[in-house]
Order: C-alpha cells, then sequence, then structure tokens
C-alpha cells in the first residue's frame, strides 16, 4: 500500500484537529504530496525560521556581523519560550548566540531582539520574496500586544511555503556555502523532536541513528507545527511542513495527543521512504 493510502487510512480515524495542512517536496527527487498545502495556517514558533534567514543573509552581505556581542537588557525580555529571561540583565551574547537560542529553544526573547537586528519585520518578508517564495507572510514580533487589525496572527504561512523555501535554501547558490552551513546546523541543533520525527532514528539521541532531521516545530493554544528537512540514511532527502490548527489537544504534554498523530505520520512517511536499501 502506497504512503498516500495509509495515511488516507490513518486520518479517516485520528482526528485530533479542526484542520490539517501537509507538504513534502523531495529535495532532488520527484516526489510531493500535499494537503491543503497551499492554504494559510497559523505557525506558532516556525516563523523563526525566516528570521533565521533573513538575519543570516544580512551578516553574509558584511551588513551585521554574527559574532557581534549584543548587551541584553530588561526591555529586551518576553515571557514564554526561551532562557534569556531567566538569565542576568547585562548579559552579552554574540548575533549568532542569539539565533541559536531562537532556534534551539525557542527564545522569544532572541527571537524579537534577532527581528530587530534585521531591521524589522518588512525586511524578514522582503527576504521571503527575494528568494522567490509567496504565501507567507511574519505578521508582528512575538507578544507584540498591538491592536492593529493587520497583526492579527503571529504569521501566516502555507505549508507548499515552507517546503519551497527549505529546498531554496538547500540547493540554490542564494547563501554561500558557508551561510547554507550555518543555517542549516542550527536547524539540526534545535531541541524539540517530538512531533514529525519522533519515531524515527535520529542522530541526535541514538548513537547507532540513521536519520538527521534539521527542523523547527511550534505550538500554542491549538496549534501544532513542524517544519525542516529530513534526511536518510539511503540518501534521499525531503523537505516536510505538518500544521495543524485547532488541536483538540491543548496541553503543553510531551504526549500531546496531536504531537503524536503528527509522529504517526512521520512514522509511516520513514516506514515508506527512508528504510529502503542504500
Amino acid at each position: 500500500m502506497s504512503f498516500e493510502s495509509e495515511l488516507d487510512n490513518y486520518l479517516d480515524t485520528h482526528r485530533e484537529y479542526e484542520k490539517l495542512a501537509i507538504s513534502i517536496a523531495e529535495i532532488g527527487g520527484d516526489y510531493r504530496y500535499g494537503l491543503n498545502e497551499n492554504d494559510w495556517m497559523p505557525t506558532a514558533s516556525t516563523m523563526k525560521l525566516f528570521v533565521l534567514g533573513a538575519l543570516l543573509k544580512k551578516c553574509e552581505r558584511g551588513e551585521e556581523k554574527l559574532d557581534r556581542f549584543v548587551t541584553i537588557e530588561k526591555e529586551h525580555l518576553y515571557p514564554g519560550s526561551g532562557i534569556l529571561r531567566y538569565l542576568s540583565v547585562g548579559i552579552q551574547l554574540t548575533v549568532r548566540d542569539l539565533l541559536v537560542l531562537m532556534v534551539i529553544l525557542s527564545d522569544n526573547s532572541a527571537t524579537n531582539l534577532c527581528i530587530d537586528i534585521v531591521g524589522g519585520l518588512p525586511e524578514v518578508n522582503r527576504h521571503i520574496r527575494e528568494i522567490g517564495v509567496e504565501n507567507a507572510s511574519v505578521n508582528r514580533k512575538v507578544y507584540d500586544s498591538s491592536p492593529n487589525p493587520e497583526k492579527k496572527r503571529l504569521a501566516d504561512v502555507s505549508p507548499r511555503a515552507y517546503t519551497d523555501y527549505l529546498v531554496k535554501v538547500r540547493t540554490s547558490d542564494f547563501f554561500s556555502p558557508e551561510y547554507r552551513e550555518q543555517f542549516f546546523s542550527i536547524l539540526e541543533d534545535q531541541k524539540y523532536k517530538d512531533m514529525f520525527p519522533r519515531y524515527m532514528p535520529l542522530e541526535d539521541y541514538d548513537d547507532d541513528g540513521t536519520v538527521r532531521v534539521m527542523n523547527k516545530t511550534g505550538f500554542s493554544g491549538g496549534v501544532r507545527a513542524d517544519t525542516g528537512i529530513v534526511a536518510f540514511a539511503n540518501k534521499r532527502e525531503f523537505a516536510y511542513a505538518v500544521m495543524v490548527s485547532g488541536s483538540r489537544d491543548e496541553s503543553y504534554s510531551y504526549d500531546n495527543r496531536t504531537h503524536l498523530m503528527m509522529a504517526d505520520i512521520g512514522k509511516l512517511f520513514y516506514d515508506h521512504f527512508g528504510k529502503q536499501d542504500v
């Protein structure tokens, strides 16, 4: 039975959501899969992927330096995920340190600092268009309480926009090899692997692991999202984005039912595409 047929059968009996959207694209191959992949979805922290790319590109152009130190002041600190708000005011971190915290621990304070350093939200969105991706908009900074009606959700992005973006970063000459490596090495160190790649033999956790995952996750209320690149030992690589709105389980438990559903989808995908002979 094909992956598509098995997935259809699985989703018939697993309705942990109001809406599910998926995009999968093989890098250097012909395989594509999409379910509501062109629909705008709420992103939670997955939008930080675009901030990472925009700031790395600014550094590559010589307009910023990854090793420049930034002093963390009280006004830079925001609630939610991350560790900066627990550290001493006045601590100094490099721009790269902030990017790492933004991605691997989804630090909200680091995220807003990175948005400021890159030049604001217009520059993040300009970066998205510059690389040639549509159907993606970062609308506001984290914990922006502005009443502006145009700033409804943190961001609106289609799963297809994420996979298109990741494929372009991975395969085009938009970034130099050095900065492309920075982009994916930071993503690979991301600590939340409990959604799409949860049941895969990951190199991160297992000395015998055979799967590399370079991803960014996001979760808030009823929103769950996971996007990245999965590289199998059989040399096949895929960009993926799995996004859920209206999750029936809004808890932050490791065994959140929607996380487990997304993990089951990832296992189905691994069983069909990751276990082939090298």
